[in-house]
């Protein structure tokens, strides 16, 4: 599908490790699909604006197409319904949203104080 990787290697040395260009219909749609993650709320969004950010654009488009492959076939292999939940840990989720916030707190000059419950 020209999602992942065609690494060419030889000797022990990568002569080439870029995706395949290929005419496939369903790598289109997927592509179409991982696109309209920047502006999803889900953890597949956070993970996609997360790998854009380190990546840029193209390259997480390709990544995240990828992995909605692999969760696909998950599904057909396991034949389970999709877990919306399954893809992150709410916990860390949390955990990096909050370190973020006090980071750009601190760029600005703010301190952040909880209003329910302790800092953990």
């Amino acid at each position: 599908m020209g999602l992942c990787p065609d690494n060419r290697i030889t000797g022990g040395r990568t002569h080439a490790a870029h995706t395949r260009k290929v005419n496939n219909r369903l790598a289109t749609a997927l592509r179409m699909a991982a696109q309209s993650l920047h502006r999803s709320k889900s953890p597949l969004g956070d993970w996609f604006r997360r790998i854009k950010s380190k990546l840029g654009t193209k390259a997480a488009v390709t990544a995240a197409a990828h992995k909605l492959v692999r969760i696909l076939w998950a599904m057909v292999k396991h034949r389970r319904s999709y877990d919306a939940q399954r893809p992150g840990n709410p916990e860390l989720i949390r955990a990096r949203k909050e370190r973020s916030l006090r980071r750009q707190a601190d760029q600005l000059g703010f301190a952040l104080t909880p209003v329910h419950g302790e800092v953990s």
